[in-house]
C-alpha cells in the first residue's frame, strides 16, 4: 500500500493570521485572487512550496482552524460557489421580465406614443406591459424560491477539521485555510494541496480530460508543472476514486481552476430536448411574425394609413401572436411538478430534468437497494468444501472491521455478524491497508497477530473471480493443497449453484509475511483460499408490479450490475425479466460499437460490467433513439449518470454519484420513481398545452386581423385593444399547471414535436378565423356598425374565443366530459364575465376607445361564440382521430393502483 505523508505534519504549526509577518525564511504572506496564497520573495505558486509553510501562511494546522476563524473567513471570502445559481434576487428577476424582445418592441412603441403627446395610448401600452412583467415575475419569484428550498436540501456537505475535531460542515462553508478529509466517493470542494494520503487516486476527467484516475500524494513540484502534472494538488470538480487523504484548502469558489473555466463549461452544458422543443417552437414564430409584420406595413402605407398608427398595430399584431408568458407558464408548471414530486419523495436537482424524465422510456438500474430490500445481510461464512467455519467469519470479519475506505452494504453486514456472534480484534493489530478498486474488485487487510512474531497476516476479500486469480491454494481440513485445474472448476460449480440460489458470493484468502512496515499490490499474490462469504439480498415483494408498471407506462427496465451474471439472473427471474437477455461485461469488451447498438435494445441484464462499460451501454441505447435514465448511488456509477438523459440517484448516495444526478429520490424505490415519470408526463402535457392552445387561438386572430387590415376602411382592432385581448386571454393559462390531464398523456411516452403543433396551429387557427370572418361579415352586413362598435364586438368575440377554445382543446376527449381543474375553470369564468362587462364601463370604454353594443348584437356575438364552440369541438375530435397521438408502444392498461 503507498501510504504518503508530509515528513513533518506530526508536529502542530503555530497558528499565524493571513498577512502577518513572519521571521526567519519565510516572508511576508499575501492573499490574491480569492485567497491563492503567494510568497512575496520568490512568488512561488502553491504547488511548489513546502506544506508547512502553506499552513503557516494560511494560519491553519494539521487539526484545522477555529471556528470562529472559519467564520470570519467566509464572510471575506465568501461561500464556497463557482456561480450563485441557487438563490435569484426578486430585482433580477423583476429585471428579466423585461429581456425579451417583444417586450422591448412594445416599450419603444409606448416610447413613440409618448414623442407623439398619445398620453392615454403610451399608458394604456405600458399599463400592460408592467401588468404582464409583475405577474410574471410573481409566478417566476415563487417558483424560484420553492426550487431554492429544494436544492438546499441537496447541498453537498464535506468533513472538515474545525476546533481539532472531525465535523461535517455544507460545502459551500469552506474556506481558505480549511483541512480536509477526503475518502473513496467524496466530491472535492475546493482547491488544496495534498498533506497525507493512502492509495489515493482521483478522477480529473472535468478538468484535463484524462479519463484513468490519477495517483495523488504529498511533495513539492517545479513551478512551471502543468496543471494535468501537478500530483500534489486536488480542485475543485474533481471526484475521489480510490483512497483516503487528507488536504489544505487553498483556493474556494471563483479563486479555483474549476471557477476560471466555468463560464465555458456552462457554455457547452447540453441542450435538453425539451429547451431544444422551445427554440425550435421559437422559429416558427418568428417567421410568421416577419411574414405578418411586413404584410400589414405594406398594406397599411399602400392605402395611406399614418405611418406610426401602422407601425404600432404591426407591433401589436406581432406580439399577438406569441404567448409572451410562456417563461412564467413553464416556470410554474415546473416549479409545481418539483413541488409535488419532493411531496412524494423525488427531488429535482435541474427544473428540465422533469421534462426529460417523461420522455424516459428506458431505464437503467442497479439492483441492490432498488430492485431488492437493499438489506444484505451474511447468511454464511463457509470454508472451501462449502461447511460452516468460524475461522472465515473472523478473517472476513478483521477485513470488514479495520476496512477505511469506501463503506459499503457487504462490509457493513460482516461487522453485523461479528457483533452478533461476538467476534473481536483480540490481539489483531492492523499494520496496513490495500483499498478496493474497481479493476481489482478486491481489498486486503493486513495484521499482526501475537502467536506470529515477526510475521504479518495478509486477509484478502473480494470478487470471487478476482479472488481466486491471486490465489495458488486453498485450504481443506486444516492444510493446503494446490488449487488445480479439477479445484477451480468444483469452485466455479460451487460458486454458480450459490448465484443461481440466489445468493451473492465472496471469496476470503489470506497469506503469511514476514513482517515489514507497508504492503502494496504486488503482494496480493500466491494466496491461499479460506471460503466463502454467502449474503442474501431478497427482491421487493412489489419488484415485479413495479416494473410491469414502469412497462405500461412505456417504459422498459433494464439491470446494469457489475455483480455475477447468475445471482443477477436469479433476481431477474423473479421480478418477471427475462434472465436469457443477457450480455455479461467480457461479452462487451469484444463488441463494436455497432454490435451493442443493435444488441443493447434487445437485452434485459448487463452483468459483470466496468464503470466504462455502463456508460457504453447508456450511449449505446440512446444511438437507437431511446431516452435513457440511469438510477445508481456509487462511485462507479458517476460516468453513466452524467451520459444519461435523466440522471437519477438516492440521498444516501456518495457526493459524486449525487452530484451528477439530475433527480434525487428521498429512498431507493422504483414506485416511486414511477410517480415522479406520471408527474413529468403531466407538466410536460400542461406546458404543451398551454403553448398549442394559445398560440392557435392567438394565430387564428392575428391571420383575421391581417386579411381584415386591406378590405375595412379602419383598423380591425386598435394595438391597445390587441395588447388588452392577449393580456386578459393569458391571465386564466396561469392555472394550466394544475390542470387535469388525459390518462394517454400520463401511459405513453411524449417527445417535443413542433411538426403537430404547427399543424394544431394551423388547423384550429383557421377555424378561428373562419369565424372571425363570420363576424365581420353581421357586423358589416346586417348590423352595419361603424368603427368604435365594430373593434369593440371583435374584442369581445376574440376574447370569448380564446377562453372558450381552452377549455374545448385542454382534453383530446368530448369536453363536458373532461372536467378541468377548479382554478382554471374559476379564472376562465372570471375573465369572461370582464370582457363582457368592459366595453358598459365608462373609464375603461374612453380608455380603450369601447362602444357597448346593443342586447340584440351582444346576444348576437354570444351566438357565433356558441357556434365557434361547438365546431372546435367537431374539429377537435376529427384532428386527434386522424392524427392519433404517436407512440411506440401500446398499453391498454392503466398501471396498478
Amino acid at each position: 500500500m503507498r501510504r504518503w505523508q508530509h515528513h513533518s505534519l506530526e508536529r502542530r504549526v503555530r497558528p499565524a493570521r493571513l498577512g502577518s509577518e513572519r521571521t526567519g525564511s519565510t516572508a511576508t504572506v499575501r492573499e490574491e485572487n480569492g485567497g491563492q496564497v503567494q510568497d512575496s520573495l520568490d512568488n512561488l505558486p502553491y504547488w511548489s512550496r513546502d506544506a508547512d509553510d502553506l499552513m503557516a501562511a494560511q494560519g491553519s494546522a494539521h487539526d484545522g482552524l477555529a471556528s470562529a476563524e472559519a467564520a470570519r473567513r467566509l464572510l471575506q471570502h465568501g461561500p464556497n460557489a463557482v456561480e450563485d445559481r441557487d438563490e435569484q434576487t426578486a430585482l433580477r428577476l423583476l429585471l428579466r421580465q423585461f429581456e425579451s424582445p417583444l417586450v422591448l418592441i412594445l416599450v419603444f412603441g409606448a416610447g413613440v406614443s409618448l414623442w407623439l403627446r398619445q398620453w392615454v395610448d403610451a399608458g394604456i401600452i405600458l399599463a400592460i406591459v408592467l401588468g404582464s412583467a409583475l405577474l410574471g415575475f410573481a409566478q417566476e419569484y415563487r417558483a424560484s424560491v420553492a426550487i431554492a428550498a429544494l436544492r438546499r436540501r441537496l447541498a453537498l456537505t464535506v468533513q472538515a477539521w474545525r476546533d481539532g475535531a472531525q465535523v461535517t460542515i455544507p460545502a459551500a462553508d469552506v474556506v481558505p485555510g480549511d483541512v480536509v478529509q477526503l475518502a473513496a466517493g467524496s466530491l472535492v470542494p475546493a482547491d488544496g494541496v495534498i498533506l497525507e494520503g493512502v492509495d489515493f487516486l482521483v478522477t480529473e476527467a472535468s478538468l484535463t480530460g484524462e479519463s484513468f484516475p490519477v495517483e495523488k500524494r504529498p511533495g513539492v513540484l517545479p513551478a512551471d508543472t502543468p496543471l494535468a502534472a501537478r500530483s500534489n494538488m486536488v480542485f475543485l470538480g474533481t471526484s475521489v476514486r480510490s483512497g483516503t487523504a487528507r488536504m489544505l484548502v487553498i483556493q474556494t469558489g471563483r479563486g479555483t481552476e474549476f471557477g476560471a473555466i466555468a463560464a465555458r463549461l456552462k457554455a457547452r452544458e447540453p441542450e435538453t430536448e425539451f429547451a431544444r422543443g422551445v427554440r425550435q417552437f421559437g422559429y416558427l414564430l418568428v417567421r410568421i411574425m416577419i411574414v405578418m409584420v411586413v404584410f400589414v406595413l405594406m398594406v397599411n402605407q399602400a392605402l395611406g394609413r399614418p405611418l406610426i398608427e401602422s407601425l404600432l398595430y404591426a407591433v401589436a399584431l406581432a406580439v399577438g401572436i406569441s404567448p409572451e408568458l410562456l417563461p412564467a407558464i413553464v416556470s410554474v408548471t415546473l416549479s409545481r411538478g418539483a413541488r409535488t414530486l419532493a411531496s412524494r419523495g423525488v427531488i429535482v436537482r435541474r427544473l428540465e430534468a422533469i421534462e426529460n424524465l417523461g420522455s424516459m422510456d428506458v431505464l437503467c438500474t442497479d439492483k441492490t437497494g432498488t430492485l431488492t430490500e437493499g438489506v444484505i445481510t451474511l447468511v454464511a461464512a463457509v470454508d472451501a468444501a462449502g461447511a460452516d467455519s468460524a475461522t472465515v467469519q473472523r478473517l472476513a470479519w478483521l477485513n470488514a472491521a479495520n476496512e477505511t475506505g469506501i463503506a459499503n452494504p457487504l462490509d457493513a453486514a460482516i461487522v453485523a455478524a461479528g457483533e452478533r456472534a461476538g467476534l473481536q480484534t483480540g490481539d489483531a493489530i492492523k499494520i496496513d491497508e490495500i483499498p478496493y478498486d474497481f479493476h481489482r474488485k478486491r481489498l486486503t487487510i493486513v495484521v499482526a497477530e501475537h502467536d506470529a512474531p515477526g510475521r504479518h497476516r495478509l486477509i484478502t476479500k473480494g470478487a470471487y473471480a478476482q479472488v481466486l486469480d491471486v490465489c495458488s491454494s486453498l485450504a481443506v481440513d486444516g492444510s493446503e493443497r494446490a488449487l488445480d485445474d479439477m479445484q477451480r472448476e468444483r469452485l466455479d460449480a460451487y460458486f454458480r449453484r450459490c448465484g443461481e440460489d440466489g445468493y451473492r458470493v465472496l471469496a476470503v484468502a489470506t497469506r503469511v509475511l514476514e513482517a515489514r512496515p507497508t504492503y502494496s499490490h504486488a503482494d496480493e499474490c500466491d494466496l491461499c483460499l479460506t471460503g466463502f462469504l454467502l449474503f442474501s439480498d431478497p427482491p421487493k415483494p412489489d419488484a415485479a408490479r413495479t416494473i410491469r408498471n414502469l412497462a405500461r407506462l412505456g417504459c422498459r427496465t433494464k439491470i446494469i450490475s457489475g455483480d455475477n451474471r447468475y445471482v443477477t439472473a436469479h433476481l431477474a427471474d423473479s421480478i418477471g425479466l427475462d434472465p436469457q437477455a443477457m450480455l455479461t461485461g467480457p461479452q462487451i469488451a469484444q463488441l463494436t460499437d455497432e454490435s451493442l447498438w443493435h444488441l443493447a435494445e434487445r437485452t434485459d441484464l448487463f452483468v459483470e460490467v466496468d464503470p466504462q462499460q455502463k456508460e457504453r451501454i447508456v450511449h449505446a441505447l440512446q444511438r437507437t433513439g431511446h431516452a435513457v435514465g440511469y438510477l445508481g448511488d456509487g462511485i462507479n456509477d458517476a460516468a453513466a449518470l452524467h451520459a444519461a438523459d435523466v440522471g437519477i440517484s438516492v440521498e444516501g448516495a456518495v457526493d459524486v454519484a449525487r452530484d451528477s444526478a439530475d433527480v434525487v429520490l428521498l429512498k431507493s424505490d422504483l414506485g416511486v420513481l414511477r410517480t415522479g415519470v406520471e408527474e413529468g408526463r403531466r407538466t410536460f402535457a400542461n406546458t404543451l398545452k398551454y403553448i398549442s392552445i394559445t398560440t392557435s387561438a392567438n394565430f387564428g386572430n392575428m391571420v383575421s386581423m391581417a386579411l381584415a387590415t386591406p378590405l375595412l376602411p379602419f383598423l380591425p382592432l386598435a394595438a391597445k385593444q390587441i395588447l388588452l385581448n392577449n393580456f386578459l386571454s393569458d391571465l386564466p393559462s396561469i392555472a394550466i399547471s394544475t390542470d387535469r390531464v388525459d390518462r394517454e398523456h400520463i401511459t405513453r411516452v411524449q417527445r417535443w414535436n413542433v411538426a403537430e403543433v404547427r399543424r394544431f396551429m394551423l388547423v384550429f387557427g383557421l377555424i378561428s378565423s373562419a369565424f372571425d370572418l363570420l363576424t365581420f361579415f353581421v357586423l358589416l352586413k346586417v348590423f352595419d356598425v361603424g368603427e368604435g362598435l365594430f373593434q369593440t364586438s371583435w374584442f369581445v368575440v376574440s376574447v370569448l374565443t380564446e377562453l372558450a377554445v381552452v377549455l374545448v382543446l385542454r382534453t383530446r376527449h368530448v369536453a363536458w366530459r373532461s372536467a378541468p381543474s377548479r382554478l382554471l375553470l374559476g379564472a376562465t369564468i372570471a375573465v369572461t364575465l370582464t370582457a363582457l362587462i368592459l366595453p358598459y364601463i365608462p373609464g375603461v370604454a374612453a380608455a380603450f376607445s369601447f362602444t357597448p353594443p346593443g342586447a340584440a348584437l351582444l346576444v348576437t356575438l354570444l351566438v357565433i361564440v356558441l357556434g365557434y364552440v361547438v365546431s372546435t369541438e367537431v374539429g377537435k375530435l376529427l384532428f386527434f382521430r386522424r392524427h392519433a397521438l404517436p407512440q411506440r408502444r401500446r398499453h391498454a392498461a392503466a398501471p396498478d393502483a
